[in-house]
């Protein structure tokens, strides 16, 4: 009886670790859940005070800075859609001359 009495107790020990493994999932997802609404809210200040700068106001100085540093990374995308843009006309214009 003690083989069955230790089986039983292993089994049991096992049964404990999965239980807590699920809880601590659980667990883990919840906290996972409450940062993407924190990044989520953060993003909307974010969008809150670049909608301020873009009608005209001015704002603290940190945020100004920020906001002229997305300005440039704007001005980067428009340079390269630009470029972009250059390549595949240039890749047009050869493809006729390919194609003859």
């Amino acid at each position: 009886m003690a083989f069955l009495d230790k089986l039983n107790d292993i089994a049991k020990n096992i049964g404990d670790k999965t239980s807590d493994a699920i809880e601590t999932t659980k667990l883990m997802a919840k906290i996972s859940s409450e940062k993407s609404a924190i990044s989520d809210l953060t993003k909307k200040i974010g969008e809150y005070y670049c909608a301020r700068r873009a009608a005209g106001e001015t704002l603290e100085a940190e945020a100004e800075a920020l906001y002229a540093q997305i300005v440039e990374h704007e001005h980067v995308i428009a340079q390269t859609r630009a470029e972009m843009d250059r390549v595949k006309a240039e890749g047009a214009a050869a493809a006729p001359a390919a194609a003859a």
